[in-house]
């Protein structure tokens, strides 16, 4: 059995470094909305974090004007003020990249949440979150993933690209579905390797998926990222941009 986790979460500034000198001031606050003043003409690109004097983290969505950007606040910490500084840090989200990150827990901003230090040659990659109108015709791959769950493989093949959406109440086996599906990819396919992504579950269930992969030997070919119902919409929707970027 593993033993328990305590989250002791590496510094934010070991990842995203020192804040650049640009900085603004908090003009506005709309629930997670917060809109930041900046000197003219030298607002932040769209995406880079923001981190407030009370240590909040900011993503900035849209360029209001030639001074003015809104952003939202992914940080659990959200408490800001009107007039508060908020200083830029120069970079989008980070994702951590390469082997290293087989066997460990992450949140959004690639911090691990397994209580363990980073690897010293973990690296890291921006999370470009792109943002595009209209729709794009996507060609699957004619080659089937094979799952080696039979009902799946004959009535529901997943061809290499595509989606699958599983349904279903609490207790019914979806996280079993889920490790055996990663159990046989591992076992059938060489170097297959998982990303694990969480989105709104309960603390309890990324601690027991985490203690089940572990007890059944596959947690060394998984990565998993989480942002749980704890955690603010927008860390929510930026997570799985973070894992598509690990997982890429």
């Amino acid at each position: 059995m593993p033993k328990k986790v305590e989250r002791k979460l590496t510094k934010f500034s070991d990842i995203y470094g020192k804040v650049s000198s640009l900085s603004g001031k908090v003009i506005s606050l709309t629930n997670d909305v917060i809109d930041v003043e900046f000197p003219k003409n030298k607002t932040p690109q769209i995406g880079t974090i923001l981190i407030s004097d009370t240590d909040a983290i900011l993503s900035v969505e849209a360029i209001l004007d030639s001074s003015i950007v809104r952003t939202v606040v992914i940080s659990q910490n959200t408490n800001i003020a009107l007039g508060e500084k908020v200083s830029s840090t120069g970079k989008p989200l980070q994702a951590p990249v390469g082997e290293e990150v087989l066997g460990r827990l992450f949140n959004v901003f690639g911090q691990p949440i397994d209580g363990k230090e980073l690897s010293k040659k973990q690296k890291f990659q921006n999370v470009e979150i792109v943002r595009k109108s209209g729709r794009k015709e996507f060609i699957l791959k004619d080659k089937k993933v094979v799952t080696g769950i039979k009902v799946i493989d004959f009535f529901l093949p997943i061809l290499e690209g595509d989606k699958m959406g599983m349904f279903g109440g609490a207790g019914v086996g979806k996280t079993l579905v889920v490790k055996e599906i990663i159990n046989n990819l591992t076992t059938r396919k060489q170097n297959a390797n998982s990303i694990f992504v969480g989105i709104g579950e309960r603390s309890r269930e990324g601690e027991e998926l985490y203690r089940e992969l572990y007890e059944s030997n596959l947690i060394d070919k998984v990565a998993l990222v989480f942002a749980q119902m704890n955690d603010t919409p927008s860390a929510r929707m930026k997570v799985i941009y973070s894992a598509l970027t690990m997982a890429e």
